[in-house]
């Protein structure tokens, strides 16, 4: 699955809420889901109302709606194939990791896919002893490892892998040397990276090149010493950066839009110093490419957990732009502005980029996306402001309606509680926007003063009345200067596309 927008769930799940399934529960999380499509909590109660109840369709359903608004989730990925393996939808599930596995490097996904296909050439006897399978089984496990085999949580597959190179049978002298080979290949990759298996691989090998020769083994094993206890030392270094990921990272680590609160930014810090300490090379990586590719896969892991900020995103592309890859840094900001279509720092950023590797039609389609994206906002901003000036001035014509009326004293103290009410539900929603407090500046004490000089009913409908007053005053100026902060943005985008 390509990186894009987010898509929005709403339309699926208030379409089930429109058609309640009966189920108080989980019409409970669909009405959350309704009310916001990012919580996470009301998303995993579906889920594990599903798995509890059995429902396998409404685990389906949500998965697939889920993945709509997570769609980089290798977690909801593989869960969603292993849920369609079982339910017997074999096509299902290979085009789950057919549209997914490579653009995902998520190592649940294809741990999820390393078993389906073990499961599939397994014999009678739960092994897999068929040559032809054993080819096809050995080249999925390269494949998996050439791809997520530098994981931390890598080593379970390198154990495995190992485990099952070892269980082959060789008929004539050659394969077994061949099978020696391989085995020794394989323990020198896998203990020269660092993940969480390093130190019992290490002595399994010692164990391997011990049983084969003694003469020998001291030299193998001093060969790859060093590279074994640069990735042991790493390891230590790593655990720590990845203690303070988890430490900070949302519910069930799926991710979503930040509000920007001290842990998510705690968050964003500890996944930046991860990424710094990657391209520094902690592993003495002597090959260029080598190096490029871990760091990579570092930067995609960051992007996968920290989907929804910006800036991510664009340190990415800049670090491939650094290494020359411009078509790729180019991809990745082009991605993020699918992802992120409404972060002004992503599109200037794309642009800029776009721009500076000489890619005006590129330039000329993101500002017109900002431009698109500013009209857009100056309307809705009109529109809200708009709605609560024409709530208070509604509130102002039921007051002089009530003050030129003529009813009696006791009529008019009657229609005291609508009006202040009413101006109550106003303040409470300027007070949301505008930051106003409950007084919004009028001095209460001054209106009373003049209460002597006509009825009760009338001071209170007046003191309303000059409270709603400066509250349209204020939210005025509110409106004028959250549009011309917009403007400002609007018009300096035309500046930057009539350069196009």
């Amino acid at each position: 699955m390509s990186e894009s927008a987010p898509n929005t769930t709403e339309s699926s799940v208030q379409r089930n809420v429109r058609h309640a399934s009966g189920n108080p529960e989980v019409d409970n999380f669909r009405q959350r889901l309704a009310r916001s499509s990012h919580d996470v909590e009301a998303w995993l109660g579906l889920v594990n109302y599903a798995k509890h109840a059995g429902d396998d369709a409404l685990l389906h359903e949500t998965y697939t709606d889920a993945l709509k608004q997570y769609p980089s989730s290798g977690q909801l990925l593989a869960s969603l194939a292993e849920l369609e393996l079982r339910r017997g939808n074999i096509q299902s599930a290979e085009a789950v990791f057919n549209s997914n596995l490579f653009s995902v490097p998520s190592i649940e996904l294809w741990q999820c896919y390393l078993n389906y296909v073990l499961k599939a050439n397994v014999d009678g006897q739960g092994v897999v002893s068929q040559h032809e399978r054993r080819a096809t089984v050995k080249q999925c496990y390269k494949l998996v490892l050439d791809n997520v085999g530098c994981d931390r949580e890598a080593g379970r597959i390198w154990a495995d892998y190992i485990g099952f190179l070892s269980s082959g049978q060789t008929s004539a002298p050659y394969e077994e040397q061949q099978k020696i080979e391989l085995l020794r290949e394989t323990y020198q990759a896998a203990v020269a990276i660092p993940h969480l298996k390093v130190e019992e691989i290490w002595k399994n090998y010692d164990v391997f090149e011990n049983r084969l020769d003694r003469a020998t083994a001291k030299q193998m094993l001093s060969r790859t010493s060093p590279s074994y206890m640069t990735a042991r030392t790493a390891l230590r270094v790593m655990n720590k950066h990845w203690d303070a990921i988890r430490r900070n990272q949302p519910l069930h680590a799926i991710p979503a839009p930040p509000e920007w609160s001290p842990r998510e930014i705690d968050y964003l810090e500890a996944w930046k110093k991860y990424l710094k300490w990657e391209t520094e090379n902690p592993l003495n990586v002597s090959d260029p490419g080598a190096l490029r590719r871990r760091v990579v896969y570092a930067y995609n892991q960051a992007c996968m957990a920290l989907r929804f900020y910006p800036e991510i995103w664009i340190d990415f592309a800049e670090y491939l732009s650094s290494q020359g890859q411009h078509s790729d840094a180019l991809a990745k900001m082009h991605s993020a502005s699918q992802v992120l279509p409404s972060s002004l720092a992503v599109q200037f950023a794309y642009a800029e980029m776009a721009e500076k590797h000489k890619q005006p039609n590129v330039c000329k389609q993101v500002y017109e996306n900002v431009i698109a994206l500013n009209r857009a906002d100056i309307d809705s901003t009109t529109t809200r402001y708009t709605q609560k000036l024409d709530k208070l001035e509604k509130n102002l014509a039921q007051i002089s309606t009530k003050k030129t009326a003529g009813k009696d004293k006791q009529d008019m103290q009657d229609t005291e509680t609508p009006a202040e009410a009413s101006l109550a539900e106003s303040g409470s929603d300027s007070d949301e926007s505008d930051g106003m407090g409950d007084d919004s500046g009028v001095d209460d004490n001054a209106s009373d003063a003049s209460g002597p000089e006509r009825s009760g009913a009338t001071a209170a409908l007046e003191r309303a009345k000059r409270r709603i007053n400066v509250r349209v005053v204020s939210t005025k100026a509110r409106m004028e200067q959250d549009l011309g902060e917009i403007r400002e943005l609007y018009t300096l985008s035309w500046i930057m596309y009539l350069r196009y």
